[in-house]
């Protein structure tokens, strides 16, 4: 009999966790519009999570003087906090990129060394 109830547990849980999935999705089609300052925001994060720095500093930069101009201190103050980050994620992959390219480079001066 425990078995019989531990099941029947399970199989409402599974239609509770359905039903509550369910419900989430029909909030989020239900959720307004995004308006320009979330996408622009949210496109810089996305920007950030493909390590795309160059682009997302681009995009922060023009975001940040157009809320400036918009008159929109808050979101323009955000973007500005933001923008050092970037530009020091964005240093840190040109600098990566380099030290590659110089291992490679030092690699193939080797082989030619060694050929000699």
């Amino acid at each position: 009999m425990a078995k019989k109830s531990v099941s029947q547990f399970d199989d409402t849980m599974d239609e509770t966790a359905a039903d509550k999935k369910a419900k989430r999705k029909a909030k989020a089609s239900k959720a307004p519009v995004n308006s320009g300052d979330d996408d622009a925001m949210s496109r810089v994060v996305e920007l950030c999570q493909e390590c795309r720095w160059r682009e997302a500093v681009l995009l922060c930069r023009t975001a940040q003087a157009k809320a400036e101009d918009d008159g929109r201190e808050d979101l323009a103050f955000s973007l500005g906090l933001a923008l050092p980050k970037l530009e020091w994620s964005l240093r840190r992959q040109i600098a990566a990129a380099f030290v590659h390219e110089a291992k490679a480079m030092l690699k193939k001066e080797y082989l030619l060394d060694v050929g000699q």
